[in-house]
């Protein structure tokens, strides 16, 4: 008798467990905050999680009630919890505690304090994003009409389209045709790749971006980092990517400060890197967007400029 009322005990606070996981999902879903913590993708399998996490929650309690009427079909297997408290509250402590931090922390948006500890990844200008050796360089002044048809064209050189980067090659070409571009969140980091791989070519080239504020020690009072978390997964696998914004206005804007800048993409060198950057022109401060993380885009880049 007293062994089944333990048993129907541990199978209520197994029940309750189950539902707290279970409460904290909707929770985030409710707040809009899931997205602090994983990739829009993997949403439908949280939410299959969920409904999973509801069944086993019903199992357990439904236990719990055969084992007090002592309908259960009891085996002498001595299978059950340990009969020491100690053990059980550390067992049961490995889920309670991330629980309790789950809903006594607050959910904010992980920024600088990401950086600092991974690292900040620029954007290198990509030296072997040059002119192939066999692809001989002539100004367009040195050739005639004979040797028109011998060299490869132009824009070919201009965006050569080296193995498995075809897809940025393009996507350069039709980035120079524009007269400025419009970073968004939907395709950040191919952005941020193809100003990287065609740094020479896109010089100049207006463009708008949003990020928050991030900042070496030793950079010059005129430089920040425009800065976005990429995240493939989760949360635990968030990289800090970012570009350098050079402008007069920069040494005001505190870390962690959303901004949209306004500028023209170009060249610098930091660290002893030679680095792609924006020359401010214009920079606002606004609000965090909805979902302040950027994602692998999978679709065709085209897209992005429609």
């Amino acid at each position: 008798m007293e062994h089944q009322r333990n048993e129907a005990v541990h199978y209520w606070i197994r029940a309750i467990i189950l539902l707290c996981f279970l409460c904290f999902i909707v929770y985030l879903v409710k707040t809009g905050t899931l997205m602090y913590y994983i990739a829009p993708r993997m949403k439908i399998y949280i939410q299959l999680a969920a409904v999973g996490l509801f069944l086993l929650s019903g199992t357990q309690a439904y236990l719990a009630m055969q084992t007090a009427r002592k309908r259960s079909a009891m085996c002498d297997c001595q299978c059950g919890p340990p009969k020491s408290i100690k053990s059980n509250v550390g067992i049961y402590s490995l889920f309670i505690f991330p629980l309790l931090l789950g809903f006594l922390l607050p959910n904010t948006i992980m920024a600088s304090n990401v950086a600092s500890i991974k690292g900040m990844n620029l954007t290198p200008v990509r030296l072997d994003a040059e002119l192939p050796k066999d692809v001989p360089s002539v100004a367009p002044e040195e050739m005639d009409s004979s040797d028109s048809e011998q060299h490869i064209p132009m824009e070919r050189e201009a965006f050569p389209e080296h193995e498995h980067l075809e897809e940025f090659a393009e996507f350069g070409k039709k980035i120079n045709e524009l007269s400025s571009v419009t970073v968004s969140d939907i395709g950040f980091m191919e952005y941020l790749t193809t100003f990287s791989l065609y740094a020479d070519v896109l010089t100049g080239k207006k463009v708008e971006l949003t990020g928050f504020v991030y900042r070496e020690p030793d950079m010059a009072a005129n430089q920040f980092i425009l800065s976005r978390l990429a995240v493939q997964c989760c949360s635990a696998d968030a990289t800090p990517y970012g570009i350098i914004v050079e402008d007069a206005a920069a040494a005001t804007l505190q870390k962690d400060t959303w901004v949209r800048v306004t500028g023209t993409v170009g060249k610098t060198s930091y660290n002893d890197l030679d680095v792609v950057k924006v020359d401010g022109e214009l920079i606002q401060t606004v609000d965090a967007p909805e979902t302040p993380y950027v994602y692998p885009y999978v679709d065709n880049f085209n897209n992005l400029l429609e």
